[in-house]
């Protein structure tokens, strides 16, 4: 059995806040807490903030869709 490599939550944060910035050019977005955030089973995050407000879902490949 394969062991699912999973990206860092990190790097999970450092792209939705690039998509931000790429796309709608802003800088002042909500932070993701890695308290309320988890990892999907294929090795993506769902970020959450502080309150557990969806965020966005960030794919192990990198894409990022945004209020997941």
């Amino acid at each position: 059995m394969k062991a699912i490599r999973s990206i860092p939550f990190e790097k999970a944060k450092y792209l939705y806040r690039c998509l931000y910035y790429d796309k709608y050019h802003m800088t002042n977005v909500a932070e993701p807490e890695v308290e309320w955030s988890y990892q999907d089973a294929k090795g993506g995050w769902f970020l959450r903030d502080h309150d557990s407000n969806k965020l966005a879902h960030v794919l192990k490949s990198g894409y990022v869709k945004l209020n997941q």
